[in-house]
């Protein structure tokens, strides 16, 4: 009876033992946190071992979340994914539904949140680009023919009689007529006596009448329509057949660009687009945006993604970030991470050490009983 106690006595004290060992050794991977002294002397096992080596244990963590765990060869995988792209797409799509129901205008969005493309900086634009594209066009047609670039109908004469009418019109006005009398008036006095003595005859608003009613006549006779067509068909041929660098000196002076940038200017309704909601741009292209536009934009995106995943990961420098952050816990943060992530099979090593322990001193006692 004596032996049966004496077993089961260091049987007990055995898994005492390890279980206390294991459960102490599991806290002194964390306790103390900081190292504790004795006067001078320092107390050995402190502080814990995380504590003492957190530095090491941050700088390889973000090693180990670089090496292995948040790689640029998982991310693209990850982008590539079916259920990531479907999901791009539904938040670009309620993205574009959220713009097309807001009321802010374009200068409002400018505006709020601080973009570059105020209304001057776009007319300015828009002016530059309207000026580089009438340079970039002169330039490569300046060699064409006026009648390559603007096809000229011989056989029309519509544009004939226009012209016709213009200059009969002309002709028939009160002020051709009191230059006309001018001009004469002007002719009789250059020549003295004779030219006085003509005027005295005939004064020089009868010969403006008679010169003007015989101009008009003339111009509204067939030999008179004739010498008009005539001249503007040699005119008109001569100037369609001429090349266009025949005006370069004009078309290209700062005074023709100037004329170019106000005429883009005033017709380009620039200001009006500013002021208006943003969901009158949006609504006549929501179908296209919707069905071909944003899935195209996801696209993209995911590609550059993917694309520059190396360099982007290089530049938010992952490995520093972690190894900073896990450095910058509280050694009682750490451990409460560790002791939730394992508690239990802390408990079962510490049963473990239990159990061990509790054979040990079993097998001691036995030892004993038999060579004591």
């Amino acid at each position: 009876m004596n032996s049966l106690w004496i077993v089961l006595v260091m049987t007990v004290i055995g898994a005492i033992i390890g279980g206390v060992t294991n459960s102490l050794a599991i806290k002194m991977l964390f306790r103390p946190y900081e190292a504790k002294y004795l006067g001078g002397w320092k107390v050995p096992f402190t502080p814990g071992v995380i504590p003492k080596r957190r530095d090491l244990l941050a700088k390889q963590l973000g090693q180990l979340v670089v090496t292995h765990l948040i790689t640029s060869e998982s991310l693209q995988s990850k982008l590539k994914e079916p259920v990531i792209r479907k999901q791009l797409i539904q938040q670009l799509i309620h993205l574009f539904h959220q713009l097309k129901q807001t009321h802010m205008t374009l200068a409002d969005v400018v505006e709020k949140y601080q973009l570059p493309w105020t209304q001057s900086n776009v007319q300015q634009q828009v002016r530059k680009w309207a000026v580089d594209q009438y340079q970039h066009l002169f330039h490569d047609y300046k060699d064409k023919r006026l009648k390559d670039l603007f096809p000229f109908d011989k056989s029309s004469e519509t544009w004939i009689r226009y012209v016709r009418s213009r200059a009969i019109s002309m002709s028939e006005s009160d002020s051709t007529k009191q230059r006309l009398a001018e001009i004469i008036d002007q002719y009789a006095q250059s020549k003295g006596f004779f030219g006085n003595m003509f005027l005295s005859m005939f004064s020089s608003e009868d010969m403006a009448e008679r010169v003007q009613t015989m101009i008009s006549t003339y111009l509204q006779s067939d030999e008179g329509y004739e010498w008009i067509r005539g001249n503007l068909l040699m005119e008109m041929n001569a100037l369609f057949e001429s090349p266009l660098k025949r005006w370069e000196t004009y078309m290209t002076s700062d005074e023709a660009k100037q004329k170019v940038g106000d005429i883009v200017e005033t017709y380009a309704p620039i200001d009006s687009w500013f002021h208006r909601p943003i969901s009158e741009f949006l609504q006549p292209m929501e179908n296209h945006v919707t069905r071909h536009l944003i899935p195209r934009l996801a696209d993209v995106i995911l590609d550059r993604l993917q694309q520059q995943m190396p360099t982007l990961l290089a530049r938010l420098e992952v490995e520093k970030m972690v190894e900073h952050q896990v450095a910058s816990f509280p050694t009682e943060r750490i451990e409460q991470i560790v002791l939730t992530i394992s508690k239990k099979e802390f408990t079962l090593i510490t049963y473990l050490g239990a159990f061990l322990g509790g054979i040990i001193g079993l097998i001691q006692g036995i030892f004993y009983i038999v060579f004591g």
